[in-house]
């Protein structure tokens, strides 16, 4: 925790310059422990800016706004809070745009080189280590028990790291309403806790043709087949 200890506030700064410099910190600190999420190039840089932004609005909404600023710990632990709360929905949303790029453009275009190797095939925001298991799975693609499970363990992946940095993680449902995973209907049935109040509910809306609409994925899902007793 050398980054935390190293960090002061200068009386010869505004507390705007002192913010965006722990920020800077914060974020680079956070960054680095996650790798970068696999990002290089102009794509690192970009979600180092991304965060940092995101971070602010949250520092000056939550922590400003909302009065949630926590005095039991110093300045730098709550800026940090704000950067763990952010950078993993905005990385997740980088790489997102990154590989629909990736699988909709000419990957031959000037424009990717940096990104994108020319033999491996393999986009070049992926670390090495991942590229032995990468296996592109478009999001309309991916059936909803898989999504919803890998939402599941980003949190904890999250809630995990928080706990060893010493910062407080957010429940799970704060952290579902700062990610906007919230918003997606779909996924929020399938996140349901009380197993069979959501087998009943699928199962409600796969016989109801009016529901479709608002669940396509649920609907478009092929039931498991049930293996017969032996």
């Amino acid at each position: 925790m050398a980054n935390k200890t190293r960090f002061q506030l200068r009386a010869d700064e505004s507390a705007t310059q002192n913010l965006w410099r722990a920020l800077g910190m914060a974020t680079l600190y956070l960054l680095k422990r996650r790798r970068f999420h696999g990002l290089t190039f102009e794509t690192r840089q970009e979600l180092i800016d991304a965060v940092m932004m995101a971070a602010y609005d949250h520092f000056m909404f939550h922590k400003i706004r909302l009065h949630k600023y926590n005095r039991n710990f110093c300045f730098f632990d709550n800026v940090l809070s704000s950067v763990w709360s952010v950078s993993g929905y905005v990385a997740d949303r980088i790489i997102r745009q990154l590989d629909m790029v990736v699988h909709s453009e000419d990957v031959n275009s000037p424009y990717h080189q940096d990104t994108l190797p020319t033999q491996s095939g393999f986009p070049g925001y992926l670390a090495q280590r991942e590229r032995y298991a990468f296996k592109h799975v478009p999001l309309d693609k991916m059936g909803m028990g898989a999504y919803a499970h890998a939402v599941k363990q980003e949190y904890a992946d999250q809630r995990d790291e928080a706990l060893e940095m010493g910062v407080t993680p957010p429940t799970w449902e704060a952290w579902l309403a700062s990610t906007g995973y919230a918003r997606d209907a779909e996924l929020m049935l399938w996140l349901e806790q009380d197993h069979n109040l959501k087998v009943r509910t699928i199962n409600r809306v796969r016989r109801s043709p009016e529901l479709a609409g608002r669940y396509p994925r649920t609907c478009n899902a092929r039931p498991r087949k049930r293996r017969e007793k032996k």
